[in-house]
């Protein structure tokens, strides 16, 4: 359809225009449209403007609902990754508490009791050397060659 200067015409296809335009931008035309949709564009170049600008207002529209799902993505990924992290740190850090235990306990049975320090020392050391350290336990003579043992590595 030409627009031309005839005024049924141009009333036609503004009509059609905005109801496109409320169409893209609401998915519906609703009662309060009404009014939007009797406006009357006096050429073709009105009508294409007046799209043009219903599309720019649909992509903006576009991009903030993908940058706020993009931001939600990046969130919700964020906290599994970190809750994962959290999981296996919380595991390691477990085994090596369970390690030292049980270091404490077969020394403090197999020697003496130890001293609150002597403990401490013993949480801190890495699991490897913990397991270094399980291993070698019966080939120790005394506490003071474990002590050594654990110095020397």
């Amino acid at each position: 359809m030409k627009l031309n200067n005839k005024t049924e015409q141009q009333e036609g296809v503004s009509l059609l225009a905005n109801w496109f335009a409320q169409l893209m931008l609401h998915g519906r035309r609703s009662a309060e449209d009404y009014q939007s949709l009797e406006q009357v564009y006096h050429d073709k170049y009105e009508a294409k403007a007046m799209l043009d600008n219903a599309i720019q207002q649909i992509r903006q529209q576009e991009r903030a609902v993908g940058r706020a799902e993009g931001l939600e993505e990046g969130i919700f990924k964020g906290r599994i990754e970190g809750l994962e992290e959290g999981i296996f740190k919380g595991r390691v850090e477990g085994k090596a508490e369970g390690k030292a235990e049980a270091l404490i306990v077969l020394l403090e049975n197999r020697f003496s009791p130890l001293m609150t320090e002597e403990k401490e020392r013993l949480f801190q050391l890495s699991d490897e050397k913990l397991i270094a350290l399980l291993v070698k336990f019966y080939s120790i003579e005394n506490i003071s060659a474990f002590w050594r043992e654990i110095e020397t590595h």
